[in-house]
């Protein structure tokens, strides 16, 4: 895991430093991200660069090892935020360079693992159904007289 943190962070500042440069000398191109759909992040943008991969893996390990949800920095509210739809159409994937993250990871040759387990898009009722405490959660969470009849023979009730 250590390995993976240090890549991370020399990533990071490999970033960094790329941007530096290439905004001082303007010979290269910097990458153009897609405008946000919030008003206002949760920290400035020049601390949301330096800083974005310590706020997840934070996050990653309180939520992980404490089941502990819902603080100020998620992955899940980035992509809600920063990968909106291109010209009309559904919001990139990673694999596309318009996507917000993709952006910046593919011009720095810094490669992430976040979306092997994470949404990519935002989470909208056309791409997942939110998953909910409720047993069935899929339609509108009535149930037929049948699947009632169902559920009471395997000893289940609905709530």
């Amino acid at each position: 895991m250590k390995s993976w943190i240090t890549k991370i962070v020399i990533g990071v500042l490999a970033a960094g430093v790329v941007l530096a440069t290439a905004t001082a000398q303007s010979r290269v191109t910097l990458p153009e991200l897609p405008p946000a759909a919030g008003e206002e992040c949760v920290e400035p943008t020049d601390v949301m660069r330096r800083d974005h991969p310590k706020f997840l893996l934070h996050i990653r390990d309180e939520t992980v090892h404490g089941g502990i949800r819902g603080a100020r920095h998620s992955l899940v509210e980035c992509i809600d935020c920063h990968v909106q739809p291109v010209g009309g159409n559904e919001p990139p994937r990673y694999s596309d360079p318009q996507h917000f993250c993709a952006s910046c990871h593919v011009f720095t040759g810094v490669r992430v693992d976040c979306f092997q387990c994470h949404a990519d898009r935002p989470a909208r009722a056309t791409y997942f159904h939110k998953l909910s405490g409720h047993r069935h959660h899929m339609g509108d969470g009535t149930l037929s007289a049948a699947e009632l009849k169902l559920l009471a023979e395997q000893g289940e009730s609905h709530e």
